[in-house]
């Protein structure tokens, strides 16, 4: 049983081994397999006098990469082949296909539908929201008023409830007062008694709340109707009036601002006196800075890894053929003398054969050169690890926060 524990775990350490191994041979091959590009350019004998030429059509060029004995490879060119393409092995990355465009252009689609639906939904959420909360807060608002209304029906129903007791035993115990009581009646319905008084009062208030209530509903209909017809006709006029009103104010504002600027001349001096001195310190700051010595050994080092950035991804091979004629002497030949001490400080194969009497150009171009990523990350560890560079970053960000 141990022995098999111990085979079990010998067997799992070597294949975490092995794939230690082979993580760290992808890293190094990564890092110190170099990336190989080239380019190649023509230019077809262009006479650069005469105006009516397009020279972009004089031009073809092909520019290309390729890794790990081609193993990664992209190019792109001009005039033809203008989109960038992208192979691994044998499996194209980039362009895609017309299919795959499609499927990626049906799967935003997708997603617009989507997010667009979520927007309707909420806002919708948002209005059922707000339409809920708007009647129970009238409600609590007319709760007071439906109260009180309620309390003086009461008292009325009760009133009339003795007033018609009293009447009915007033006429069983005298029929001689039936009469009176007629009479009496008819005097509270025409008004003339306080019981009419009160009656007739109850009766107008009752039918001031009935008119206040219709009075109510109807504005919220028309209010409703309104906003119906405002989302169907929609009045740009509005908006533009609007716009140009909310322009008037601002400028309104701005000569405002500037009038209590002129009422209050020596505020507005304090003010751009401190804005200015504020510049003034900062800029000395900045010069003081700039003259420390740590800024001078940030710029060195960052200058130094700079260059050899620059140096490592230069063209290792040039070689040019080039008819070139200025349609000045004097020029063509300060630019053949250029290009001839360009040649003594590298290996660059450039020829040059001037022309002196007229102005045409003609080329074959072809540059090659190759990029170790491993010389780019170690530079830029350098310039980021380095302390004084990250001094000077944070007294810049100080300085510029202040």
């Amino acid at each position: 049983m141990l022995g098999m524990i111990l085979g079990i775990l010998k067997i799992i350490g070597i294949v975490l081994l092995v794939i230690l191994l082979v993580v760290i041979a992808l890293l190094l091959i990564i890092l110190f397999v170099p990336i190989r590009y080239r380019a190649h350019a023509t230019i077809e004998r262009t006479d650069l006098s005469d105006e009516n030429v397009d020279f972009k059509d004089k031009i073809k060029a092909d520019a290309g990469f390729n890794w790990l004995l081609h193993l990664v490879r992209g190019g792109i060119g001009y005039p033809e082949n203008t989109s960038f393409y992208l192979k691994v092995l044998f499996f194209t990355i980039l362009p895609r296909s017309e299919e795959k465009k499609r499927k990626a252009e049906e799967k935003q689609i997708e997603k617009d539908r989507k997010k667009s639906d979520k927007k309707i939904e909420q806002a919708m959420e948002n209005a059922a929201n707000a339409v809920e909360s708007e009647p129970l807060q009238n409600d609590d608002i007319k709760d007071p008023e439906g109260s009180e209304s309620s309390n003086k029906d009461d008292n009325t129903t009760q009133k009339e409830g003795e007033t018609q007791t009293s009447g009915d035993s007033q006429t069983s115990d005298n029929p001689q007062t039936s009469d009176n009581a007629h009479t009496s009646d008819e005097s509270n319905a025409s008004g003339d008694g306080p019981q009419g008084e009160n009656a007739s009062d109850d009766s107008i208030s009752s039918e001031t709340d009935d008119n206040s209530g219709s009075f109510e509903g109807s504005e919220d209909d028309t209010f409703s109707e309104d906003n119906e017809k405002g989302d169907q006709e929609p009045s740009y006029d509005d908006a533009d009036i609007y716009s140009f009103f909310d322009f008037i104010e601002k400028m309104v504002d701005i000569l405002e601002n500037v009038f209590d600027y002129l009422e209050k001349p020596e505020e507005a001096a304090e003010k751009a006196f401190y804005t200015i001195s504020k510049a003034c310190a900062k800029i000395e700051m900045i010069k003081n800075l700039l003259e420390s010595p740590t800024f001078e050994r940030a710029y060195e080092r960052a200058k130094k890894d700079l260059f050899l950035i620059l140096r490592h991804i230069m063209p290792k091979k040039i070689d040019a053929d080039i008819l070139l004629g200025l349609g000045d002497p004097a020029s063509t030949a300060q630019l053949l003398a250029g290009i001839n001490v360009i040649n003594t400080f590298n290996d660059y194969d450039i020829w040059m054969e001037p022309d002196f009497d007229d102005k045409v150009v003609e080329a074959d171009i072809d540059i090659k050169g190759r990029v170790a990523l491993w010389r780019l990350l170690l530079s830029a560890a350098r310039v980021y690890f380095n302390k004084d560079i990250r001094k000077v970053w944070k007294r810049i960000n100080r300085i510029m926060n202040k």
